[in-house]
């Protein structure tokens, strides 16, 4: 029985409309921030999603293609961000948060 009670609170987590809006509105964001993207693709991995709230992510995918700087002849042609666990210090709103520990990630970047 317990198991069942473990499986099916991951599912839910998994599944979780909070992250699908989270990536959602991280996607546009981004976008927002070129003319033209052909494809864009952010995913935010955070279970419990609760720990957002704490200033905690697990890992950030951030998959882009295609991607036209505003009002520049500058192109990324292929952009791949994969991060391990993020903390902020979010404890003052007056600033911008600082990471809690040093932030570890992968780039791919292709520029034109």
């Amino acid at each position: 029985m317990e198991f069942l009670t473990i499986f099916f609170s991951g599912l839910l987590g998994l599944i979780s409309p909070v992250g699908l809006v989270l990536d959602q509105t991280a996607e546009n964001t981004i976008r927002s921030q070129f003319a033209k993207v052909e494809h864009l693709q952010v995913r935010i991995d955070n279970v419990p999603t609760y720990q957002l709230l704490q200033g905690k992510v697990e890992r950030l995918r951030i998959a882009g293609r295609g991607m036209q700087f505003q009002g520049q002849d500058v192109r990324i042609a292929l952009l791949e961000l994969e991060t391990d666990a993020i903390e902020l210090d979010i404890g003052t709103f007056k600033r911008l948060p600082r990471l809690k520990k040093p932030l570890q990630a992968g780039v791919r970047f292709v520029l034109n």
